[in-house]
């Protein structure tokens, strides 16, 4: 990464920028003995079947503590008007004085304003600049300004031997302009891009420790796969949590629940609760009526069993003084008479009140049917 720092999760030793690298002087030994013990240059080395390694050597330096600071190669060349942090103290926190955290003076205030003015303005010019029209259109502007400023009058007399001579116009005028140039021409000269200058001293990054994510930290951290609404060319069967997830839609916290739910479920209670009664009030409604119609059709019943007990009484007594009147037999033939009469008083009755059933029923609604059957199983 051209950084020139050593990196903590390459588990090899590491040499930025050849520094104390054992393996290159062993090479280098050995290429000279092969060369024919050929001196080599103190600036560059040549190994065999390598590309040429050139070596600057500095003088060795030593740091207030008195030990040999090794940073010296990376706070020279263009980083010598910059603080270069490559010491592992550099990462300790400090507690800053009371100069260092003092607010600025209104001096100090107005100069950096002013610094900071200049510095924007620059930019805001040179982009100013890069928007206006430069080259050719610049030129053709010029010249149609200044036309008139360099028209030129000549006069000539024609030789009078010349082929094509008028006599009538002895002389000419002839007005010379300036040529009109082409705004959208494009320019005659080549650019040439100049060559990049020399890069930047290299200086040291310094790796904080890797740390180990708690669960919550990765769960943060962890982006769902891009997944297309309208788009699935491969036929992928994408479950719908991991399109939902993809979404984003669960990244937001702001929803809310309208109150009017609440309204509604309530009212669907209610108004279900309502109808359960209803339903409930005229089910009962309906059961009394039907026990009131078995009732009245249970009197009525009733009273014309009564009638017709009554009607077979008074038929039966008629009957039992006609034959006391016409006849005076023996009390077996009498006996007998009064037996048959009351068997034949009881078969029409029986035949009556069997019709004046048969005219109720079929006169009677399918309701009032089902009841007296039931009455009759009752009976």
């Amino acid at each position: 990464f051209e950084d020139g720092g050593n990196f903590p999760e390459i588990q090899v030793a590491q040499y930025p920028r050849h520094m104390g690298n054992p393996h290159l002087a062993k090479r280098n030994n050995a290429s000279s003995s092969v060369g024919g013990g050929a001196a080599s240059n103190n600036n560059s080395s040549a190994p065999s079947g390598r590309a040429i390694i050139t070596r600057d050597v500095l003088s060795a330096q030593v740091d207030a503590t008195g030990k040999v600071s090794y940073d010296a190669i990376v706070t020279g060349g263009t980083n010598k008007d910059k603080k270069v942090y490559s010491k592992h103290s550099d990462l300790r926190g400090c507690r800053p004085s009371g100069e260092e955290i003092a607010l600025p003076s209104q001096e100090e205030e107005t100069s950096t304003a002013e610094r900071t003015q200049r510095a924007l303005a620059a930019l805001i010019s040179t982009k100013v600049a890069m928007d206006k029209p430069t080259g050719s259109a610049i030129m053709a502007a010029t010249d149609s300004a200044t036309a008139h400023e360099r028209t030129q009058f000549i006069r000539y007399t024609p030789n009078e031997n010349a082929p094509g001579y008028n006599p009538q116009a002895s002389q000419r005028i002839i007005r010379m302009v300036p040529k009109q140039i082409d705004p959208m021409q494009p320019p005659k000269h080549m650019h040439r891009k100049a060559p990049r200058g020399p890069a930047e001293d290299p200086v040291p990054v310094l790796h904080a420790p890797p740390e180990k994510l708690s669960k919550e930290e990765r769960e943060a951290w962890n982006v769902p796969a891009c997944i297309s609404n309208w788009k699935n060319t491969r036929g992928y069967t994408i479950p719908l949590d991991k399109r939902l997830a993809a979404d984003g839609r669960g990244l937001r916290d702001d929803a809310t629940i309208n109150p009017n739910f609440a309204v509604l479920s309530e009212s669907l209670y209610v108004a279900e609760r309502q109808a359960r009664e209803e339903v409930r009030t005229r089910a009962a409604v309906q059961k009394r009526l039907v026990l009131d119609q078995r009732q009245r059709r249970e009197d009525e019943l009733r009273e014309l069993a009564n009638k017709a007990r009554l009607e077979r009484s008074h038929v039966g007594g008629n009957a039992n003084s006609g034959a006391a009147a016409a006849t005076a037999g023996s009390l077996g033939a009498v006996s007998a008479q009064t037996g048959g009469s009351y068997r034949a008083a009881d078969e029409n009755d029986d035949d009556s009140v069997e019709s004046m059933t048969q005219r109720n029923e079929s006169s009677s609604p399918p309701a009032a049917k089902a009841s007296n059957e039931e009455d009759e199983q009752a009976r």
